[in-house]
């Protein structure tokens, strides 16, 4: 379906209908978990397979088809692999899962050791927060450096300099998520006695905040409603919440 999607946005030039990769590529990649976790998917030789199967396709579709070399959105870019998400991204996620799976039993292992594995689990207790707020501090990080007269942002990318300088730069991104993820964290775990809503009330919840996220990222904030703000928009994954039941605030 995802293959069938995008000849139709390349080739018939339907752009429109390129939003239903929104769906056939990420719960593509989502029901991969699942057949790992129901052994269908297990193995270094599985695991490498798949790298080098999906990594074919991938530099296939970068050097030979439409796709641009970078897997994420960059001004200026006419064709997007996210914007839409097109099959080149669900190639990629097959790499990365192959990769992972090629360095399963070693990281079991690993994992199996106390220290390891407690980080494992406070990092996992706010993963959320640390996806949502991560280009927040990466910002914040760059225009301190903007401030301090582009200390670090001038060295040309790809020189040696550049990957040396890399661990300070990924200190300073940590130290400035570091804040996020302490004041936001909690919001991610369930308050004990929580109420359990009927489906209906989750489902339609999920809609709402899944349409009002997407309806966002694809055309922002800004709108002609009052200071400027698409506010129908912004109140939909709100008015989701609410439905859903969801209150971080419950202790």
């Amino acid at each position: 379906a995802a293959v069938l999607n995008d000849l139709l946005f390349f080739a018939v030039d339907q752009r429109a209908i390129g939003v239903l990769n929104y769906a056939f590529v990420w719960l593509a990649v989502h029901q991969l978990g699942y057949a790992w976790r129901d052994g269908y998917m297990a193995g270094a030789r599985q695991g490498l397979t798949w790298v080098i199967g999906g990594g074919l396709v991938l530099v296939g579709l970068i050097t030979i088809g439409p796709y641009p070399v970078s897997m994420v959105s960059v001004p200026g870019q006419e064709i997007s692999n996210t914007l839409p998400p097109k099959i080149s991204m669900l190639a990629l996620g097959i790499v990365q899962c192959g990769l992972l799976l090629s360095i399963e039993a070693p990281m079991r292992r690993w994992l199996s050791k106390a220290t390891p594995w407690t980080a494992v689990v406070l990092v996992n207790s706010m993963i959320m927060t640390v996806f949502l707020w991560h280009l927040t501090a990466s910002t914040l990080a760059i225009g301190g450096a903007l401030l301090l007269n582009d200390i670090g942002l001038e060295v040309m990318p790809g020189s040696g300099t550049w990957w040396a300088i890399r661990p300070v730069w990924i200190l300073v991104y940590l130290l400035a998520l570091l804040p996020f993820a302490l004041g936001f964290g909690r919001f991610e775990r369930s308050a004990a006695g929580d109420r359990i809503h009927p489906p209906w009330r989750l489902v339609s919840g999920a809609i709402l905040i899944c349409a009002g996220l997407a309806l966002l990222a694809l055309d922002g904030v800004a709108g002609d409603g009052w200071l400027g703000l698409r506010l129908m928009v912004l109140l939909l994954p709100f008015a989701g919440a609410v439905l859903a039941g969801v209150n971080p605030f419950r202790k």
